[in-house]
């Protein structure tokens, strides 16, 4: 079992070790190691695409022959990290046969250019034969002791704050959320991050509603807002041309209605 522990401090040599470690373990997850994490911040939160490793019962190795891929977890502070739909696969390893098939290795941070988030990584086929040297397979015609592999560059991408979505259970039935109370001043605007949207057929709408009573605002309604069927990243909100900030209160509440196969990557008070 790997884990991964954090410390922080001013200098290497003043590094203090946090009283909540390890912050990721795999006795909380599904997976039987954990090795290498990329992270960075989006937003407020802190984004962890982390080694997902297990073992394949074959004989190779101890345990068996290893294998990852690359997952996702997310934190507020720092600390603690929750795993987001852990059984759901941020890189895939790739199929039998292809150069990545074994298992990936992560990049420590991603680079973000022009709205794309890029992850390189390194992946290793099956060929990879694991400890101990008595496994080598008789194909393998380099000498080794096993742990020796090929290993390539490999470079998934998403679209800005595309790490995960909220999208309805089938991504045909209308669904809809609400977001927690949020300041609003007067001059602000309302942007969405909506992909997989189609004109009549896959789309996202928004109200707005008074934190008080929870009633809908006045001239806030979905039927007033603009229909978010265009594929963007930053898609301006508006109720009949009117944005977020004219609503008239400091505290709103947000209600998005998903309908469809659309999905809501992100929103943004700007």
């Amino acid at each position: 079992m790997r884990t991964k522990h954090f410390a922080f401090g001013p200098t290497v040599e003043k590094f203090t070790a946090s009283p909540d470690n390890p912050i990721l373990q795999p006795n909380q997850g599904l997976e039987h190691e954990n090795h290498f994490v990329m992270l960075a911040r989006f937003g407020r939160e802190l984004v962890m695409a982390y080694e997902f490793g297990w073992y394949i019962p074959n004989d190779l190795g101890v345990l068996g022959q290893y294998a990852a891929d690359v997952r996702l977890a997310v934190s507020k502070d720092g600390e603690h990290y929750t795993r987001i739909s852990p059984t759901d696969r941020l890189i895939p390893r790739g199929e039998r046969g292809r150069w990545d098939a074994g298992f990936l290795v992560l990049a420590d941070h991603p680079i973000v250019k022009d709205d794309t988030v890029y992850l390189f990584y390194s992946g290793q086929g099956e060929e990879w034969s694991n400890w101990p040297p008595g496994n080598i397979p008789e194909t393998y015609k380099l000498e080794s002791s096993g742990s020796v592999r090929v290993t390539q560059l490999g470079l998934a991408t998403l679209r800005l704050d595309g790490f995960t979505c909220l999208q309805t259970i089938d991504r045909e039935i209308s669904g809809y959320f609400e977001t927690s109370p949020l300041e609003v001043q007067p001059n602000q605007r309302l942007e969405v991050n909506v992909s997989e949207v189609a004109r009549a057929r896959s789309l996202v709408e928004v109200e707005a509603l008074d934190v008080g009573t929870g009633d809908v605002i006045p001239g806030f309604d979905r039927r007033a807002s603009a229909r978010l069927d265009v594929d963007r990243v930053r898609l301006p909100v508006t109720w009949q041309g009117a944005e977020l900030g004219a609503c008239g209160r400091q505290q709103v509440r947000l209600r998005f209605h998903i309908h469809g196969a659309a999905r809501l990557h992100a929103y943004t008070l700007r």
